[in-house]
């Protein structure tokens, strides 16, 4: 990829098919910051254990109100969210 046409980027799709790295090398690259949507849902004890949906919703919006970010992560309760801002959107698989 030579070109992003914008500096919000959303990426989707499947289980292991490689947003998050997909999602790390734009923000290298691009010089973005990227936003794992996986660490905003869970608490950083290390064991999987999900924020509540407010709380999620809440640092999500954070997030998405920021000037520019890619994100990845699918979380299909909160798409409008991110898509309502993103300016490209990659979808994989």
């Amino acid at each position: 990829m030579s070109r992003v046409t914008g500096q919000r980027i959303c990426i989707i799709g499947w289980s292991s098919l490689g947003k998050s790295t997909l999602a790390a090398k734009l923000g290298k690259k691009y010089d973005i910051p990227v936003v794992h949507l996986d660490q905003l849902k869970h608490l950083p004890t290390g064991n999987w254990v999900a924020r509540s949906q407010e709380e999620f919703e809440a640092l999500q919006m954070q997030e998405v109100l920021k000037e520019k970010w890619v994100m990845d992560g699918n979380y299909t309760r909160t798409m409008p969210l991110r898509f309502e801002r993103a300016t490209p959107l990659f979808i994989s698989g």
